[in-house]
């Protein structure tokens, strides 16, 4: 395992790869991983593989029943990756995670590179033109169909990204994203521009997310949502940790089904991120719960090493509000149904849940809120959200709600 570490020398093709450590593959210690002795970079894990309070070369073991560390599941495809991944390769099909995390052979997800013995290399292959983009969006059309032909080209591409949704790393005019493709069972008739939508609405209302922009494919018309990756900006790689490894936990159940706000607060502190990631985490909470975001689980919220390799929450992204689906912003702070949230209860459970100043606090939700409301109907008219995905969408959000509570707040 190979850490892109900013601070080390680069080596003759520019690169920050800094050799890390082996993870052991046979034997008891299956899944054990231990650092080179002469390793000097950051832990790959600050909380559960801190290298600088062990013996040189200490070995460290999962917790029984887990064959993996959570950072390296966290390199692993998600669903929709990981389907495909065992389509290219049948002898995956039921392995585990360690078998998958083997097969990649050589490849890098953000900060780190596998290199695995005796594997079939995977390098990083990216499309770099719309037109590579028209033939993965015809390529994903044909495997939601159940098409079983994967080709080596685009093995990468789909397979290297995590989540359900069908995406793909690309890197058009030097610029690294992930490309999301609309499916046809979405409840939206286009996803890609409600999500560009939702992040520049976030933007405007005072939040951190990646850039984005909508791209309509020349020949099929297909919208596709291209988001700048945070993970890769120019030559620099951020690893990047999500909240489930990071906690232990987990919000969707799969996990501890009591993971909520006081778990992230924990872990900020633990990796003393400045005052304004806590301030951001409170923004998001109201950003979320008041537009029913049904997709931020801990495995969607992430904390990166910058470049001077200290600790910062990750921007937001994933932010998309499907009505009926849980509201895992609003469950974080206590309420089990999420338009309870939407009220002046809000501000005083993010305060006891975050361990911040009231007041404090009210002044983030309602500063939120109050963009919220000013910038929402012009966003998404710049966003070209279609008619009838904007009545839905409409529906679906508690604007009035937020216009009349901020409009009793003396601070918005």
């Amino acid at each position: 395992m190979s850490l892109w570490n900013p601070q080390a020398l680069p080596d003759p093709r520019g690169q920050r790869w800094q050799l890390a450590g082996v993870l052991r593959t046979q034997g008891p210690c299956r899944g054990a991983f231990s650092y080179l002795r002469a390793y000097d970079g950051p832990p790959l894990d600050p909380l559960h593989l801190d290298y600088r309070a062990k013996p040189p070369g200490a070995l460290f073991a999962p917790q029984p029943g887990q064959e993996l560390f959570g950072v390296f599941r966290d390199i692993l495809p998600g669903y929709f990756g990981s389907v495909l991944w065992e389509r290219c390769r049948p002898a995956l099909q039921g392995a585990g995670p360690l078998a998958h995390l083997a097969a990649f052979g050589t490849r890098s997800q953000s900060g780190l590179l596998v290199r695995a013995l005796a594997a079939v290399a995977t390098p990083e292959r990216l499309p770099r033109s719309l037109a590579a983009l028209e033939t993965i969006a015809a390529r994903i059309e044909g495997l939601l169909a159940g098409d079983d032909i994967l080709d080596e080209a685009h093995v990468y591409a789909l397979t290297t990204l995590g989540g359900a949704r069908p995406k793909a790393a690309v890197c058009l005019d030097g610029i690294h994203y992930v490309a999301k493709f609309n499916r046809p069972d979405d409840v939206y008739a286009s996803l890609a521009r409600v999500e560009h939508a939702m992040l520049r609405w976030a933007a405007a209302s005072g939040l951190s997310v990646p850039e984005s922009r909508v791209v309509t494919l020349p020949r099929s018309g297909a919208d596709v949502l291209l988001v700048a990756r945070y993970d890769r900006q120019g030559a620099h790689r951020a690893h990047r940790l999500s909240l489930r490894t990071l906690t232990g936990t987990d919000n969707i159940g799969r996990w501890d089904t009591h993971a909520d706000a006081r778990d992230v607060t924990r872990i900020l502190q633990a990796l003393a991120a400045p005052e304004t990631d806590h301030d951001e985490w409170i923004r998001r909470i109201a950003f979320m719960a008041a537009m029913h975001d049904s997709d931020n689980h801990f495995g969607n919220v992430e904390m990166r090493l910058d470049e001077e390799n200290r600790w910062r929450l990750a921007p937001a992204y994933d932010l998309v509000p499907v009505t009926g689906n849980p509201a895992f912003a609003t469950r974080l702070c206590g309420f089990v149904n999420p338009y309870q949230a939407v009220s002046v209860h809000l501000a005083p459970a993010i305060a006891r849940f975050c361990m911040r100043p009231l007041a404090h606090v009210q002044a983030l939700v309602y500063a939120t809120w109050t963009a919220m409301v000013h910038q929402a109907d012009t966003t998404f008219r710049e966003a070209r959200i279609g008619s009838v995905d904007a009545k839905r969408l409409y529906e679906g959000l508690s604007l009035a709600r937020v216009a009349a509570l901020t409009s009793q707040f003396p601070a918005a």
